[in-house]
């Protein structure tokens, strides 16, 4: 597995290691492709532009000089490039049935941001994360030139917050295996 798998603990994290990660692709242009829920998606959450941090990521791609193309079937946010695959209330294993659908779009880098509509709907931390190396090794099998950017989900202010945290432990340990098998 040469996939290169950063697990990112906080939003602006992950913007700025994901710039990092993918510098030295440029100056190609970067298919990206932002998948995950309604947070990838960034509406009714605390958003307030229908965009959650696409917006701001693609800022700072554009003040790095970065050459990119967020692609994906759904658009929201207005002023950057707004396509995605942010599906409202979906879990983990919806998105990796349809990965077929996702890769077909021919993304050379994937920001995964999934698990909290598990967590919120009574599913393990163990199941959500076996959901999510389900996803990684799809793509993997796809190609496994594409870089994946795996989030780990947003601290929450709610009871599920211990399972949001017991499920980035396992994300955590997810992302050391995969490191491992490559």
């Amino acid at each position: 597995m040469t996939t290169v798998k950063l697990l990112l603990k906080t939003r602006s994290a992950m913007m700025m290691l994901f710039v990092f990660a993918i510098a030295p692709l440029a100056p190609a242009q970067n298919n990206i492709m932002l998948l995950g829920d309604s947070n990838t998606r960034g509406v009714d959450g605390p958003s307030t532009d229908d965009a959650g941090y696409r917006n701001d990521l693609a800022g700072i791609l554009v003040n790095e000089g970065i050459d990119f193309n967020f692609i994906g079937s759904m658009s929201d946010g207005v002023g950057f490039d707004a396509h995605h695959e942010g599906n409202d209330g979906f879990k983990a294993d919806q998105i990796a049935n349809n990965m077929g659908q996702y890769l077909g779009q021919n993304p050379r880098i994937i920001v995964l941001h999934i698990g909290t509509n598990d967590l919120s709907n009574g599913e393990s931390a163990g199941s959500t994360r076996d959901d999510v190396e389900t996803i990684l090794d799809a793509i993997n099998s796809f190609d496994p030139s594409i870089k994946v950017v795996v989030s780990s989900l947003l601290p929450r202010t709610d009871a599920g917050d211990t399972q949001t945290d017991s499920f980035n432990e396992l994300l955590e340990e997810l992302f050391y295996k995969k490191r491992d098998e490559q």
